[in-house]
């Protein structure tokens, strides 16, 4: 039986053979070591591509360029993720406001209500927002901003009320309970806005950054 020598290692196989038993080069007595280069060099490419995740994943697609010289860019998929949960599932972008009120306001609070009110309506900055949301996310969103908004007009009528009872009854047991009870809607209401909206990791008077999931962070420009 003829055999067929290796150009890479020198080993010596059967004719039958297809590949070399020691190096696994294919076998060809016409091509030589410095042929055998580029499938060498394609080879170790693609191993480097494997993921250890999955059986097999191609390596990526040589740039292609326009008319122009300019790099095309593969499209990045089109399906959008929920800000909130990250679902796919009837997925839209929604249009929303955050709003920054510098800590400096609320020392309005020690001089009283109205003083405090003034400063925060002065100093507040609304940042107008566009992002994805799902169809339950973004109901619950919407009804945690009527609940903020419910909660600020309590607390506004609150706490004269309580005063009011104060006076007109002298009963501190009436002015504690509707403090109480106002405070408790705020909070409430609070609670409810913090689990229903998006991950907000920062916010300032110059830009929102929103912490999404399978996304990463989304940042807004305040312009």
């Amino acid at each position: 039986m003829s055999s067929i020598k290796c150009a890479n290692c020198r080993l010596v196989n059967f004719s039958t053979e297809t590949h070399c038993k020691r190096c696994q080069q294919p076998l060809n007595e016409f091509t030589n070591i410095a042929a055998q280069r580029p499938y060498q060099a394609n080879s170790q490419q693609a191993a480097a591509y494997q993921n250890p995740y999955q059986p097999y994943q191609t390596p990526p697609p040589p740039p292609a360029f326009d008319a122009f010289g300019r790099e095309i860019l593969p499209q990045a998929d089109t399906q959008m993720l929920c800000v909130k949960c990250g679902s796919r599932e009837s997925v839209q972008i929604q249009n929303f406001k955050k709003e920054y009120v510098p800590p400096i306001a609320y020392i309005g609070a020690f001089i009283g209500i109205i003083p405090m009110l003034i400063l925060i309506l002065c100093l507040k900055v609304r940042h107008k927002l566009t992002a994805p949301f799902c169809t339950d996310c973004w109901s619950r969103f919407g009804r945690s901003a009527t609940f903020s908004t419910a909660s600020s007009v309590g607390f506004v009528l609150g706490v004269p009320l309580s005063f009011i009872v104060l006076l007109t009854f002298e009963s501190w047991f009436g002015f504690l309970f509707v403090l109480a009870l106002t405070f408790g809607f705020v909070i409430c209401a609070a609670i409810y806005k913090h689990l229903n909206s998006p991950k907000y990791k920062k916010v300032d008077r110059r830009q929102v950054i929103i912490e999404a999931p399978l996304v990463g962070e989304i940042r807004y420009a305040n312009n």
